[in-house]
C-alpha cells in the first residue's frame, strides 16, 4: 500500500505540473510525454498502475488507509516546499 500511495501522490504533483502547462504546450501530447516518463520511472505500466489503485480503492477496509497515505505525503511534500520557499526568501 506505501508504493500505491507514493505512485498516486507522485501522480497528483504530475497533474498539477501538466495543469500549469496547458497554455504552453500540446496538452495532450505533453500528458502523454510526462506520463510515459512517470511510468518508465516507477518501472510500472499503465495497466498496473490502474489495476493496484483500483484494488485499494475498491476494498473498503483499503480504500480509507490509502486516502489517508496518500494525504499524509501530499501534506509531507507540499510542507517541505513551503520550508524551501521560506529559505530563499
Amino acid at each position: 500500500m506505501d508504493s500505491v500511495a507514493a505512485l498516486v501522490a507522485d501522480s497528483f504533483f504530475l497533474e498539477s505540473e501538466i495543469y500549469v502547462k496547458q497554455g504552453m504546450f500540446d496538452i495532450q501530447e505533453y500528458s502523454l510525454v510526462k506520463y510515459d516518463a512517470f511510468f518508465e520511472k516507477h518501472g510500472i505500466t499503465k495497466e498496473i498502475f490502474i489495476q493496484n489503485v483500483r484494488y485499494y480503492i475498491t476494498h473498503n477496509k483499503y480504500a480509507g488507509l490509502l486516502i489517508n497515505k496518500i494525504d499524509e505525503i501530499v501534506e509531507q511534500r507540499v510542507s517541505a516546499l513551503r520550508d524551501s520557499l521560506e529559505v530563499v526568501r
